[in-house]
């Protein structure tokens, strides 16, 4: 059982731009711990939830549960073009934010 206490402080993985016409853009994440069936990731703009992955909608788990996809697509986000959104995930302990990221949605003119 790994020492869940490392998961209270989230894990900042920065800032990545997201092109309003990329699809199906997947994140992965490689632990070294088991990741819950439960695993979450919610994208919000300050306290509006705009999206939300579960297991079978977005994100997959692979590698004997050691790693998570994170499949999203710009198009989802067309309205918040110019914004920064926060997303945060929840990968080990049921309800905990463990990892957070910024993704800055650019307008693309390519479809």
């Amino acid at each position: 059982m790994p020492d869940n206490k490392v998961f209270y402080n989230p894990k900042d993985f920065g800032s990545f731009d997201m092109g309003t016409g990329q699809l199906d853009n997947v994140f992965t994440f490689v632990w070294n711990t088991v990741v819950i069936s439960q695993c979450k990731v919610v994208v919000r703009d300050k306290n509006n939830i705009i999206k939300t992955y579960t297991e079978g909608n977005g994100l997959t788990r692979t590698n004997s549960n050691f790693t998570v996809l994170l499949t999203i697509s710009g198009s989802d986000f067309q309205n918040y073009v110019g914004k920064k959104l926060n997303v945060d995930c929840n990968f080990f302990v049921q309800g905990d934010t463990e990892v957070v990221f910024g993704l800055t949605i650019v307008k693309t003119y390519i479809l």
